[in-house]
């Protein structure tokens, strides 16, 4: 919105571009996190704009939020307990229709933050959690454009998941027609209904609002 897009780079911060003035700007983590002391990484990669237009960023200790309205930065990290731990290398950031934030995660699965009375409620879930998830290494998450699931890089493959239900409803790999297990570089969706999944030196193409998932069981015959 407005000619704005936002850079990420691996430990250089990220950068501003404003194109309709053609004015670049660098912002280093410790900058924006000006009232943390003691920040030793500079990892700050966007991800999407929120419905309020809200830019939202990955690092290596919980997620940021840029308030584009008041030019305000907010770092939120999921609080150490027993039913949440600490949030660490998270990967991408992906917002469900409910407008409820979803973190993927490299080491820790994924996690759920949405807010009650302005104050943040975190929930996590694993492959202990009884959701389907396959692995707790997940490189990306995004909406779908046609319906109100989210879809995840999975470390063993691109899964469809129910935010609301919080139940894996598909698991799409090699038997799915995609040209390698695994999750490759990653996806991207598309309004028009295209996913495309990015492997090493090939594509797969998945046209969601036409690919109906074969559901029929094999049947199992014993010889003897």
């Amino acid at each position: 919105k407005n000619g704005h897009i936002f850079i990420g780079t691996p430990n250089n911060g990220f950068y501003r571009w404003q194109y309709p003035e053609r004015k670049i700007t660098h912002f280093n983590k410790q900058d924006v996190l000006s009232a943390e002391p003691g920040i030793k990484d500079n990892v700050m990669i966007p991800c999407i704009a929120d419905h309020a237009q809200n830019i939202w960023f990955t690092s290596n200790n919980g997620i940021i939020q840029y308030r584009q309205h008041n030019q305000q930065y907010y770092h939120y990290q999921a609080p150490a307990t027993k039913e949440v731990p600490a949030m660490s290398e998270t990967s991408y950031i992906a917002e469900d229709r409910q407008h409820h934030i979803w973190v993927a995660t490299r080491n820790n699965g994924l996690y759920e933050l949405y807010f009650e009375n302005n104050r943040p409620v975190w929930k996590n879930y694993t492959v202990n959690s009884g959701i389907g998830l396959p692995s707790d290494f997940n490189s990306k998450i995004k909406q779908d454009p046609l319906d109100s699931c989210l879809w995840i890089n999975n470390s063993l493959a691109l899964l469809r998941f129910d935010p609301y239900q919080k139940k894996v409803l598909g698991i799409f790999d090699i038997q799915n027609g995609f040209a390698l297990d695994g999750t490759g570089y990653g996806f991207n969706l598309f309004n028009n209904g295209l996913l495309v999944q990015q492997f090493f030196g090939r594509l797969s193409l998945l046209d969601l609002s036409s690919y109906k998932k074969n559901s029929i069981k094999p049947s199992v015959i014993f010889n003897s």
